[in-house]
């Protein structure tokens, strides 16, 4: 009779170490974040307690994400201050941005950013020789840029450094013309 009154309390003992075993184990990210002043210290410690009724699913990932955190370092994987790489990216854009504006040319400054003036220029190509294109070159000097040869007749776009001044862009202005239509339809 007494093996079994010390068999039942072995198995009380082994139950309670068990559950509250399991508890402290859960409780691990939770000192972990803590421990490092996790800035979601009270979401991992919930999420551990629902992590239990949940067949221990979320623990891995709440020790992971107890982890990411270091105070020194913040979310990081580098040394020094939190903030420290973004200043570094910002003097890079800042660098970045003066050399392409001065690539482009001189512009305005706003708001600290220098820009470009608002102008749209259309850079046309000359040709090699006069022979090189057909009588559309004239018409492509006149009210187009020249945008490429196609099978001996000149493609022309409308020139948008003259259009922009008078009026807005329309669809109709990339269409091609109806003496190209009826040069096609000749071939």
């Amino acid at each position: 009779m007494f093996l079994d009154y010390f068999a039942l309390g072995i198995l009380f003992f082994v139950v309670i170490v068990l559950f509250y075993g399991i508890i402290a184990i859960h409780d691990i990210p939770y000192e972990i974040s803590k421990h490092r002043n996790h800035p979601h210290q009270d979401a991992i410690h919930v999420s551990g307690w629902v992590s239990l009724f949940t067949l221990h699913v979320l623990w891995p990932f709440l020790w992971i994400w107890a982890t990411l955190y270091r105070e020194d370092r913040g979310w990081g994987f580098s040394g020094g201050e939190a903030g420290a790489g973004n200043s570094q990216l910002e003097k890079k854009v800042a660098e970045l941005s003066e050399r392409l504006a001065a690539i482009e040319g001189e512009g305005a400054i706003v708001s600290g950013v220098k820009t470009r003036p608002n102008t749209a220029s259309v850079s046309s190509a000359e040709p090699k020789s006069r022979a090189d294109f057909s009588s559309k070159e004239d018409d492509a000097k006149k009210g187009g840029a020249v945008e490429g040869v196609v099978e001996g007749s000149l493609r022309t776009r409308p020139n948008t450094a003259n259009l922009s001044s008078t009026r807005p862009m329309k669809p109709e202005d990339f269409l091609p013309k109806e003496d190209d239509k009826k040069e096609e339809g000749d071939k």
